[in-house]
């Protein structure tokens, strides 16, 4: 939630052009932060406040290019949230993967710590 108020202050305060171009950083920190859940709230949100960056401002009318508006930051910000969705998993797996890999190496080293060594060597001159 206050990703999306910083977003909308900004998107107040500053002379941006655009209607989203404060809420797709918004959506994306909220999904890195909280997950896909923050990321999806932060997106509805930002849906529902565009009613007021829209032309004509704060009107439920909306004509061809903001119905075009929304539909494109409903597409970007559902792809935003999936591939941080899918990055995290990504990251995830290989944490696991790495600690799998580091239990796998301490039980290698006790096998070799604990076996006697079997060296033999082979005097080829003889």
């Amino acid at each position: 939630v206050l990703l999306f108020v910083a977003a909308f202050l900004a998107r107040l305060l500053l002379p941006l052009s655009g209607a989203f171009i404060t809420f797709y950083p918004a959506v994306f920190f909220a999904a890195l932060l909280r997950g896909w859940r923050g990321g999806l709230a932060v997106l509805v949100m930002a849906l529902i406040a565009s009613i007021y960056f829209l032309d004509p401002p704060g009107t439920l009318r909306l004509d061809a290019n903001a119905v075009y508006s929304l539909i494109v930051f409903l597409t970007f910000g559902a792809a935003i949230i999936l591939a941080v969705e899918l990055l995290q998993r990504t990251v995830a797996r290989a944490r696991h993967a790495a600690q799998e890999l580091e239990s796998q190496q301490r039980f290698t080293n006790a096998v070799i710590d604990a076996a006697p060594s079997l060296t033999y060597v082979y005097d080829l001159q003889q």
